[in-house]
């Protein structure tokens, strides 16, 4: 149980930095995060292009690729799953896609307990 508490706060510190990017302005395309999906990259992708606005400097490997592996499952997505899933329109609203998947991952983590 307290492995699973640690993962759900690093998850939750990412979501919060995510946030945080969206506040300072940040922007990516949809195809750009869905590109990071599949190549089970997207922490580390994240991490390094917006590290100013990140306010947790302290991920380790495994925590990329924990949260790596958790947004895998929408890799075969497109922009138009996204609009149809989540109601998320626009090419350069990779960011809320990345958000909304997070919402996703956090409600089936709270399903399984």
């Amino acid at each position: 149980m307290k492995k699973r508490k640690e993962c759900l706060i690093v998850f939750e510190m990412f979501c919060l930095n995510v946030v945080r990017a969206i506040s300072m302005g940040a922007k990516e395309s949809i195809q750009t995060i869905t590109t990071h999906f599949e190549d089970r990259d997207i922490a580390e992708f994240f991490y390094r292009k917006y590290n100013d606005a990140f306010i947790m400097g302290f991920l380790r490997d495994e925590d990329f690729q924990k949260i790596d592996e958790m947004f895998a499952g929408y890799a075969a997505w497109d922009a138009d799953k996204f609009h149809e899933k989540f109601g998320i329109y626009g090419d350069d609203s990779g960011l809320l896609v990345l958000l909304a998947c997070a919402f996703e991952i956090f409600e089936d983590m709270y399903e399984d307990q």
